[in-house]
């Protein structure tokens, strides 16, 4: 019977396998999709690979950055994104071929977590339909295809497992449940921070219906609750940063949360989407074109669940529930939400909740296809398969309009090299620090410190020691990007660090001392959630292990 069950399990991952490599086969034709961000993750990716390859798993900024004046932007977006391009990019030592094949996973990783998901309520063949779904929305294909939003579209190959594990701790509530969400959550807060916050209020919606028709409230809310516990400790080491020294970069700023960026001018079905579409440079009316390919996609099954609204289960009602959210919080209906809940600004773009519209909008989908699929069987009304077919065809066009309007560099044009050069570059100016401004590198080219005359001793990421000529004054500037993590020592005694006007490092040195340290030194909470996170995934994984021991040895028992 296992073997069975195994055997079915992988023709199933097997054809999901086929339904991602249909999605991502344009790419593998025209080249690899492009968008205005795809340098800057790009970069992120090399930082990342540089720093594990110089043997430092995770860099405190990018040593290398504006020809080595160094960029610190590495320390505020989630990583792991750019660890899973990186180590595809060691296996195959290109970034043409680790980019396509890492689309390919997420939409297949994506589509499993789907299927699994929907699998817990519904028969095989309504689950695979699901994912299959997903696979093809509109908006997660634009994810990758047109916007290139790299990190949001991988979290989106996370977030069914989120759904997947919570409903699983709501109806069973086994340890490694438990466990399975903690690391779910981890990842997704390590990938996508707008979609984190887009999913605090999904799972609380999600997990709140649930638990309302759970006999064991109290004890599995303490497991959600513990669950939500681990995931921020096991993830401290990134956001500990991140909220501590969020004041210290542009992206903070009002300008990225003002004029296009502002929530206000992002919801959709907005009255101006419409007034100025000739004007509409944030292109909303693609977002609304995908909203309504999901939308129209659904309409049998609302019509399932307004005809039989007392017979549905807690998993249906909660995953209608979550998507009548999602809808709401991306029209300007909810524009008195986004006011009054400022965590909300931080997603910038309403029409970001497309994301958990497609998700659970493709599961529900489901539901009314299978249905309508049913009655073709036995009812002899014309207008039904007349009314599937144009759902069908507009969410096809819909899917395919993602597809082949989107921009593509052909290999011979996509160069490894020059991503490899981009280490070099300076960041997106969003990610600079407040004291950073732009320096005329010709005119410092390879110069160390300010006096090229300086002796250096050591120049590592973290450390620099160099020794000044005689009378070279009461300050010393180092052409490295200040930031306040920076100490100074002058014979061995702390000194003053400050910014210059262009964002340099600046060394008071009141004695002019000749030798001069320079050490980038973590604040002692950054040094604890180091720990804290390390010792919550060794815990994590040694009792994942011991359950599955567990439970062999019983059913070796059984034996």
């Amino acid at each position: 019977m296992d073997k069975n069950i195994l055997k079915h399990n992988f023709f199933n991952y097997l054809l999901i396998a086929v339904f991602a490599f249909m999605a991502i086969s344009s790419a593998f034709y025209n080249g690899h999709p492009t968008g205005n961000d795809m340098p800057q993750h790009y970069q992120f990716a090399v930082t990342i690979y540089d720093s594990i390859s110089s043997g430092e798993i995770y860099p405190s900024f990018a040593t290398k950055a504006a020809k080595g004046l160094g960029d610190y932007g590495i320390r505020f977006y989630p990583p792991l994104s750019y660890y899973a391009i990186s180590a595809i990019f060691g296996i195959v030592g290109s970034w043409y071929y680790a980019g396509l094949i890492l689309f390919f996973l997420v939409f297949w990783i994506s589509g499993i977590g789907t299927y699994l998901w929907a699998k817990e309520n519904f028969e095989n063949k309504q689950s695979l339909l699901a994912a299959a779904i997903f696979i093809f929305a509109p908006y997660h294909l634009n994810q990758v295809y047109n916007n290139f939003l790299f990190a949001e579209f991988i979290a989106m190959a996370i977030i069914p497992f989120c759904f997947l594990f919570i409903t699983k701790v709501c109806k069973n509530g086994r340890i490694t449940d438990v466990l399975g969400l903690s690391i779910s959550v981890s990842l997704l807060i390590l990938t996508h921070l707008p979609s984190t916050i887009i999913c605090v209020f999904a799972f609380s919606i999600y997990s709140s219906v649930l638990l309302w028709k759970n006999d064991f409230f109290a004890k599995t809310l303490l497991k959600l609750i513990i669950s939500g516990c681990i995931s921020v400790v096991a993830s401290s080491f990134y956001w500990i940063k991140l909220i501590s020294e969020l004041n210290w970069i542009n992206h903070n700023s009002s300008e990225y949360f003002s004029e296009i960026y502002s929530f206000q001018r992002n919801f959709l079905l907005a009255p101006q989407n419409y007034i100025n579409f000739q004007d509409d440079i944030l292109a909303l009316w693609l977002a609304e074109m995908m909203l309504l390919s999901i939308l129209l996609i659904s309409i049998p099954t609302f019509i399932y669940i307004v005809k039989n609204r007392k017979n549905l289960s807690a998993f249906t009602i909660a995953l209608t529930i979550v998507f009548i959210s999602a809808l709401f919080l991306a029209t300007p209906l909810s524009k008195f939400v986004w006011s009054y809940l400022p965590l909300l600004h931080k997603i910038q773009f309403p029409y970001r909740f497309l994301g958990i519209i497609s998700l659970t909008g493709s599961i529900l989908a489901s539901i009314g296809i299978i249905k309508c699929s049913d009655q073709l069987k036995e009812s002899k009304n014309i207008l039904l398969p007349f009314g599937l077919g144009f759902i069908f065809l507009f969410f096809v066009f819909s899917s395919s309009f993602i597809t082949k309007q989107a921009f593509y560099i052909p290999k011979k044009d996509f160069s490894t090299s020059a991503i490899m050069e981009s280490l070099n570059t300076p960041s997106f100016e969003c990610w600079w620090t407040v004291w950073e401004k732009t320096v005329n590198f010709d005119e410092h080219k390879e110069a160390i410190t300010a006096d090229k005359n300086a002796k250096i001793i050591v120049w590592q990421p973290k450390k620099k020691k160099f020794i000044m000529p005689e009378n070279s004054g009461n300050k010393v500037e180092v052409l490295l990007y200040y930031y306040p993590h920076w100490k100074a020592y002058a014979n061995d005694k702390p000194v003053k660090v400050s910014p210059t006007d262009d964002g340099l490092i600046t060394i008071e040195n009141p004695n002019g001392s000749r030798q001069i340290q320079l050490l980038f030194e973590e604040p002692r909470n950054v040094v604890f959630a180091n720990y804290a996170s390390i010792s919550v995934w060794i815990l994590i994984f040694l009792t994942l292990g011991f359950c599955l021991l567990s439970k062999t040895f019983k059913a070796e028992h059984k034996l």
